[in-house]
């Protein structure tokens, strides 16, 4: 190793004895106290800050970076623990609004969770775990305190299949309050319902309540279905066209209630 260095030295002696002279000089100048000597130094110091700062600035500008790649992921983190956060609470809300509603109510109900869900643009369902062990029956009614979700429409023998009312096969007779109006009642996409062929010589306005009229075998009176929230009359002339929006927001429940009459 020592014999490649002296023979790059020897043979590049008026390199070396160049370097060595300069380095020399700068000691000997950096030594002298004059000013024009001081000048000298300045301006040598002036030429090396513009030769490194370029090098400062880079290395601070990769030393920034690293620290914002630490805080994006010290912030993402943050961010997903917010969300659980969050999701933990609407779902001891729900748990304990489950509760309470199965406290006050009159019926027998049963909880049940949901273990998938199907949905597309005409038919939605999902699938719950509770079935034939747990005394679960077809057309048994699915709620949540909001309103009404559904009904069985096949049973297992641990698992129930409920077909909800936001299905286009679904229809529920709906009783509109206060006006006592009732027709029949479908969805319309969304989280909307219509009812049509209502007399619209019948009071009804928008933000009026709509329930189950109890008019059927399956589902008991005044289950909350949702609001009126458009009203207008049919081409017809002597009918309405209601829409509205149903109160239970089917993209968040995971817990229900199997309602035993």
């Amino acid at each position: 190793m020592f014999r490649k260095f002296f023979d790059y030295v020897y043979e590049n002696q008026f390199l070396t004895i160049t370097i060595i002279l300069v380095a020399v000089s700068v000691m000997i100048l950096f030594q002298n106290n004059q000013s024009n000597v001081n000048n000298v130094k300045l301006n040598f110091i002036d030429a090396m800050f513009s030769v490194k700062k370029p090098i400062i600035d880079y290395k601070q500008l990769l030393k920034a970076s690293k620290e914002n790649q630490i805080l994006r992921k010290k912030i993402i983190k943050l961010n997903v623990k917010a969300i659980n956060y969050q999701n933990l609470e609407e779902e001891n809300n729900r748990l304990r609004d489950i509760l309470e509603f199965k406290r006050q109510s009159n019926f027998k109900l049963i909880p049940a969770l949901i273990l998938s869900k199907g949905v597309n643009k005409n038919i939605n369902r999902i699938i719950i775990d509770k079935g034939e062990d747990n005394n679960i029956e077809k057309n048994d009614v699915i709620v949540v305190p909001e309103g009404i979700v559904g009904k069985v429409i096949a049973v297992n023998k641990r698992t129930s299949l409920v077909q909800l009312i936001t299905d286009l096969n679904f229809f529920i007779s709906a009783r509109i309050i206060p006006s006592d109006a009732k027709g029949i009642l479908c969805w319309y996409g969304g989280n909307e319902f219509v009812i049509k062929d209502i007399p619209n010589s019948i009071l009804v306005k928008e933000g009026d309540r709509v329930v189950t009229s109890g008019f059927s075998d399956i589902f008991p009176p005044m289950i909350s279905i949702g609001t009126i929230g458009d009203v207008k009359n049919s081409p017809n002339g002597f009918t309405y066209i209601l829409k509205g929006k149903l109160c239970v927001d089917f993209y968040k429940i995971g817990e229900v209630l199997v309602l035993k009459k």
